[in-house]
């Protein structure tokens, strides 16, 4: 499109009018017999095709970022998913280490018990054993000293 501007003045119009200038000031600072109406018209001219290349870019920016958000997202959907995988995997991990916790625990509690079991079944039958001791001794003596003693009767204790 040859509009008889060049970029350089195309740059300095957008400048100048940025600056606060006039259009007849931009026109007598250009020269070359352009006049207002030229100035405001390629002004505008120029303005619309940077917001139509700016509109165009940020399109394909925004394009850009769509496929780069959906590739995340994918990528993302996937982390996810092996994360989840992994976390489920964890979690039977622990629910069988707790199992075989659990097993090992009863299994030890029961051989601590039968440990128990033996000297506390041992103590009571030791017990026992001394209560019949005593018992006997406490006979055998109460009959000896009937018969040293035939006029004094002792009732000895029933057993039961």
């Amino acid at each position: 499109m040859d509009s008889g501007f060049t970029a350089e003045e195309d740059a300095k119009i957008v400048e100048l009018k940025a600056n606060g200038r006039t259009w007849a000031q931009i026109a007598q600072e250009l020269g070359g017999g352009r006049t207002k109406g030229d100035i405001t018209h390629r002004y505008k001219q120029v303005i619309t095709n940077q917001k139509s290349e700016e509109k165009d870019h940020a399109k394909k920016d925004e394009n850009k970022e769509k496929k780069h958000d959906e590739k995340a997202q994918h990528q993302m959907s996937n982390k996810e998913k092996k994360r989840a995988a992994k976390a489920e995997k964890d979690r039977e991990e622990g629910l069988k280490k707790k199992e075989e916790a659990a097993k090992a625990k009863d299994g030890e509690t029961s051989k601590a018990a039968e440990e128990v079991k033996e000297p506390v079944a041992e103590a009571e039958s030791t017990k026992v054993r001394r209560t019949c001791n005593a018992v006997v001794l406490f006979t055998k003596k109460m009959n000896s000293l009937q018969q040293m003693q035939p006029e004094k009767q002792v009732e000895l204790p029933q057993q039961t």
